[in-house]
């Protein structure tokens, strides 16, 4: 279950998978972009969404969505 609350990272130059990204408590179904230099995220079970650094390849930043909506 570890791939669930992991960022694959692939060295595309060299066409290498590299050390995947541990994003902590973050789930499983994930959506990404890459902006001004960061991987930002959602996790849609864990509620939150955050950015990745890179370069130092650790999440520096993930606040709470909030709960959602009932229908």
């Amino acid at each position: 279950m570890g791939a669930l609350h992991t960022l694959a990272v692939i060295d595309l130059v060299n066409q290498k998978a590299l050390a995947p990204i541990d994003l902590g408590a973050c789930a499983a179904r994930m959506d990404w972009i890459l902006r001004e230099g960061k991987v930002w995220f959602t996790a849609e079970a864990a509620k939150v969404f955050g950015s990745v650094d890179p370069a130092s390849g650790k999440v520096d930043f993930i606040l709470a969505a909030g709960r959602t909506a009932r229908t």
